[in-house]
């Protein structure tokens, strides 16, 4: 893809990688004490049963969606991907305005679009490590970035929604991504920095399983008890029929070519 082109994805990857990196790989040295009793009310490592799931997931022969939706101050960003096995994926993301999304793949074939209007359709091949990314073979990717799964601990029996699952919690580091600052000196961008992270409130990712399948049904992150009002939330489902055909304005003929 050209440059322009992959702005969008690069978007949406960065996100993902903002909150892949925040999951501590074990609980962090300075905790408040209320997160320490929590981390110490669980069992502590159960993180070979989220991988075991997601790495389920992706061996099934059915169809899967998975539905993002996480916010922050004035923003919000919405992704739906869908994949029927062995090789058919589409992703449509946006950040309002700012970003648009869509991307359809089928075996070797490939097309794009990052504008909300039809004509913005081409063909391309696939970026592999878009494909690895959402796709990510384990929990949170980790696999695809090479990096060990965080340490999830057993939290038994979670009620969600009206339905009971088997839940799993890690705690996030907090973490900001500074983008500018506006000519401030080294010292005091590090003392705004730490301001903002000391009032950042502790938030964790909890999976949720469905006991019956042992599928990935939820990951949450919120903070504690807030499972119904999360930051962010990925909604797994596994529909019996999912359709992933070529985009219509592709299939006429007015598709242009995306140069790599």
């Amino acid at each position: 893809m050209t440059d322009r082109g992959c702005r969008a994805p690069r978007v949406a990857m960065f996100l993902a990688l903002v909150m892949l990196a925040a999951c501590s790989q074990e609980p962090a040295e300075q905790t408040s004490e209320a997160a320490q009793d929590q981390w110490a009310g669980a069992r502590a490592d159960c993180r070979d049963e989220v991988v075991a799931a997601f790495e389920r997931r992706k061996t099934s022969p059915r169809p899967y969606r998975e539905e993002t939706i996480a916010t922050g101050d004035n923003w919000t960003y919405r992704e739906t991907i869908e994949f029927v096995p062995p090789d058919r994926m589409r992703l449509s993301a946006n950040m309002g305005w700012l970003m648009h999304t869509y991307y359809v793949r089928i075996g070797p074939r490939a097309w794009a679009n990052w504008t909300p209007f039809p004509w913005g359709w081409g063909e391309e091949y696939p970026d592999a490590r878009l494909m690895q990314m959402k796709l990510g073979a384990s929990a949170d990717a980790a696999a695809a970035l090479n990096l060990p799964p965080p340490v999830y601990a057993c939290l038994g029996r979670v009620a969600f929604a009206g339905t009971a699952y088997l839940g799993y919690r890690v705690r996030l580091e907090n973490a900001i991504v500074a983008m500018s600052f506006n000519g401030a000196t080294r010292e005091t961008r590090d003392r705004e920095l730490e301001r903002k992270l000391a009032q950042m409130p502790q938030k964790w990712r909890t999976v949720l399983v469905d006991p019956e399948s042992r599928l990935p049904a939820y990951a949450i992150v919120a903070e504690q008890d807030q499972l119904d009002n999360p930051s962010s939330k990925v909604r797994y489902t596994y529909p019996n029929a999912i359709d992933i055909t070529p985009p219509l304005w592709c299939r006429l003929g007015l598709c242009r070519s995306i140069a790599r």
